[in-house]
């Protein structure tokens, strides 16, 4: 079969962007995938409750539906072949998260005036029983993790890439006298668990 005759059978992707797609599903062939960002289970309200609408996301922040609206397990099962075949990610925020810690858990007594140096970000949780602010680990972890994800690099690079920043928070913590050492151990755990978790959800 020539060229010419495959181009005819065959439509020449040109979607790049939401913005003039299709007002219902967009067809497989017209998308250029080389603009496509990921694939996304949306969640639509109905009067018989929620739908889900499998989705196409482009680099310009513009999506466009790939699939009829449905059930989440239809969007998903779409979302998911269409990933494999264009080698492309998917976000679905439908699916229930494992919290990682709870507050209580992640939230020290200890204060920003009892450090010597400042910690990345803004990781202070205010407690208005107490009219103070206090320090929340996986904030601090979250924290951390942010300035790796400017990076575009695989997921165990970025894990890695961890390792100044969780040496400079340690560091901070042994040079407070306030904190007792056999606390800083278990709390760098925590940290870290919440520096790694943001990055897993963010790859």
């Amino acid at each position: 079969m020539s060229g010419d005759t495959l181009q005819v059978k065959l439509p020449v992707p040109y979607l790049d962007s939401g913005n003039g797609a299709p007002l219902d599903i967009v067809p497989e062939g017209i998308i250029d995938w080389c603009f496509v960002s990921h694939l996304w289970v949306l969640e639509m309200g109905s009067d018989d409750g929620p739908v889900f609408a499998p989705c196409v996301v482009f680099f310009d922040n513009t999506w466009s539906k790939i699939g009829p609206i449905g059930p989440l397990e239809t969007a998903r099962q779409t979302c998911h072949r269409w990933a494999v075949i264009h080698d492309c990610t998917v976000q679905d925020m439908t699916r229930p998260r494992r919290q990682l810690m709870s507050q209580a858990e992640a939230t020290v007594d200890i204060e920003p005036s009892e450090l010597d140096a400042a910690l990345p970000g803004d990781p202070w949780s205010y407690d208005e029983r107490t009219n103070r602010f206090r320090l929340n680990l996986a904030c601090l972890g979250v924290e951390i993790a942010g300035k790796i994800t400017e990076d575009d690099q695989p997921i165990d690079q970025q894990v890695a890439a961890l390792g100044p920043g969780l040496a400079r928070v340690e560091s901070i913590f042994r040079r407070c006298p306030v904190i007792q050492p056999h606390y800083i151990a278990p709390w760098m755990a925590k940290v870290r668990a919440a520096a790694v978790s943001w990055l897993t959800e963010m790859s």
